[in-house]
């Protein structure tokens, strides 16, 4: 039997594939479809293709794991781990941390729930850079302290294109709706560990997203950062001119990456995006 694992929902942005290759658990969120069709988020039921054929056709619902089969999915780990560390989608966007939470209290001991106040990609690198800290089993208080910490270093933009999914989701009131639609404009949100804001308007979808970029970092005075574009985007010849776009502007090399399908849920197709980290350089 192992000592210690590591359980993670589709939050992360990861497939249960993907998240297995790193040697963590999964248990997959679900969501439905304007039929009521349910879906498992779990790369399989749901590949990102047939998500957005899903998405473009209209409203798709996003729903936790019942705290029936995460007692399973604890059940089974404990087989297999002495003691098992859960790190649900963040309470901001989810019902997940709660549930995981009253369910642990069952297993003293043995299944600890952190609290996070991120997501998908951000929450990917942070766990990343936490996880020796849980398989070196420091202190449960040490270890929630430490993520806290990290979730710092991090930041998203997102500017979606289409604000009737973050309506829906009630992300964005019906008056900002309302002027925006009208206007014609889109609104730069900034994700980080204090939550969601509204950092301006553009017309640009690519622009907008350059803009968020520029005022978040002088608004938290990084001097190094990295960049990742993160997306929405069905189409490729897009995606390819979005990151031109960012490299040529910021003279760094970026990657991108498709927003996690429980998250994009809430920000419809074709959102245009952007996670930073903060680099530390130590000499």
């Amino acid at each position: 039997m192992k000592k210690i694992g590591i359980l993670v929902d589709s939050g992360i942005n990861l497939s249960k594939s993907e998240v297995e290759k790193l040697g963590w658990e999964f248990i997959p969120l679900t969501l439905l479809d304007g039929d009521n069709n349910v879906y498992k988020d779990d790369g399989i039921d749901l590949d990102p293709a047939k998500a957005y054929q899903v998405l473009s056709q209209g409203l798709l619902k996003t729903s936790q794991a019942n705290q029936e089969s995460i007692k399973e999915k604890y059940d089974e780990l404990l087989k297999k781990y002495e003691k098992i560390y859960v790190i649900p989608i963040t309470e901001k966007f989810s019902g997940s941390y709660a549930s995981s939470l009253l369910v642990a209290k069952k297993y003293p001991g043995k299944v600890f729930v952190l609290h996070s106040n991120i997501i998908a990609l951000l929450m990917l690198h942070v766990l990343e850079e936490l996880q020796d800290d849980i398989y070196a089993d420091k202190d449960f208080d040490y270890i929630q302290n430490r993520l806290y910490e990290l979730e710092k270093k991090y930041a998203a933009i997102l500017v979606p294109s289409d604000m009737s999914y973050l309506k829906r989701s009630g992300r964005i009131n019906l008056a900002k709706l309302i002027v925006a639609t009208t206007l014609k404009i889109n609104p730069i949100i900034k994700f980080d560990y204090e939550g969601f804001d509204s950092i301006g308007k553009n017309r640009g979808l690519i622009s907008g997203v350059i803009q968020g970029i520029e005022k978040v970092v002088s608004d938290k005075g990084w001097k190094d950062y990295e960049i990742v574009a993160i997306h929405t985007i069905p189409n490729e010849d897009e995606v390819k001119n979005f990151v031109q776009m960012l490299e040529a502007k910021f003279n760094k090399k970026i990657e991108s990456k498709k927003v996690a399908i429980i998250i994009s849920a809430h920000l419809g197709l074709n959102m245009y995006g952007a996670l930073l980290k903060k680099k530390i350089n130590y000499f």
